[in-house]
């Protein structure tokens, strides 16, 4: 069996190939075959992929993309999921499939204008040599034109990134509010992005979204899923190589920042966006959900490194604080609707 035997396979350039739905062993091929990111466009259901595939790519030590997309109702948040799953991968070599094979030659097509150069000619060149566009996919195609002339893609919904623990804690109201969170942001319409566990606080803001039928997307390294603790009824999920990937990814696909309780790790996220936030890097707002006065002693610190001149008084604002969900993500908002966090002066 060789690589150009799966169905359409097609070699859009040096280090980007195209199919249909893959089986094990030719995923097998496909990592043999040098590719070092799998993208699938499909629907996690066993009738049209591998019932882990996740986990089948990541035995393989591939990067991994799962961004669902409805023939019928193609979004332009689709189209943005995928073309930061290919930004992230940068200059690696990556392996886009789908068991609905239109769907990767389109979305391919669009990355192609948007990135690699390719004319609109080119880009119906490579949509035709797979399908003839019906009018809902052609209208998309259109629309996204559009948007890249005017050098952006269409608008998606908010998303807000959570960072918090693996473990439960040992109060249920940690539990509570982390599922309390993710209800909420269903509710209104917004975005989950975090770590992609099933346990802990992370799987607790996971569920509560979910369960209210919001959007969830999970980034997480390959050596977690190999410890079996990736969540697997996500929206989408990304696996990615290392932590470092996880958050530079986490923090593209999001507008805002949430910590719940947690340990290092929490902490060390946090503080990383926050420090992001104070240089300039981002306008995205950063939050701590204190429940139960979880981070009290935390911002009594900073005060006290404000005392000490380590801490200058107007960036102890930049971190906005509220003990219930709702509160929270009220401030959230009214931040993101005056354009962000502003500018900082530094005397």
């Amino acid at each position: 069996m060789a690589l150009e035997d799966i169905k359409n396979f097609v070699p859009v350039s040096d280090r980007l190939g195209t199919a249909g739905q893959p089986s094990e062993a030719q995923l097998r091929d496909v990592a043999g075959a040098g590719f070092e990111v799998v993208v699938n466009l499909g629907l996690l259901d066993p009738r049209y992929c591998l019932a882990d595939e996740a986990g089948s790519v990541a035995s393989l030590g591939l990067a991994y993309h799962h961004i669902p997309v409805d023939f019928n109702a193609p979004q332009p948040d689709d189209l943005r999921r995928f073309f930061h799953a290919m930004d992230a991968a940068k200059d690696k070599k990556v392996f886009v499939h789908c068991a609905a094979n239109y769907r990767v030659s389109s979305f391919v097509a669009l990355y192609g204008e948007a990135r690699l150069g390719w004319s609109a000619e080119q880009s119906d060149a490579h949509i035709r040599r797979i399908w003839e566009p019906n009018d809902t996919w052609t209208r998309f195609i259109a629309e996204t034109r559009q948007g890249l002339a005017s050098g952006t893609l269409p608008g998606a919904p908010r998303r807000v990134c959570v960072f918090t623990g693996s473990s439960p804690g040992v109060r249920p109201e940690y539990r509570d509010a982390a599922r309390a969170l993710g209800h909420l942001l269903a509710e209104r319409g917004m975005g989950l992005v975090y770590g992609g566990a099933h346990v802990g606080l992370m799987g607790a803001v996971a569920d509560g979204a979910l369960e209210a039928g919001g959007s969830v997307i999970g980034v997480i390294p390959e050596a977690l899923v190999a410890r079996e603790i990736a969540h697997t009824g996500l929206t989408e999920l990304h696996v990615v190589g290392s932590m470092h990937e996880r958050k530079a990814m986490m923090a593209e696909l999001s507008d805002a920042f949430v910590a719940l309780p947690g340990g290092w790790g929490t902490l060390e996220e946090f503080c990383e966006v926050l420090t992001w936030a104070l240089l300039g890097l981002h306008a995205k707002p950063c939050a701590l959900l204190n429940v139960g006065g979880y981070f009290d002693q935390l911002l009594a610190f900073v005060e006290h490194a404000a005392a000490e001149g380590f801490v200058r008084p107007q960036h102890r604002e930049l971190v906005l604080v509220a003990d219930e969900p709702v509160v929270l993500l009220e401030r959230l908002v009214a931040t993101l609707d005056r354009g962000g966090v502003q500018e900082l002066r530094h005397p």
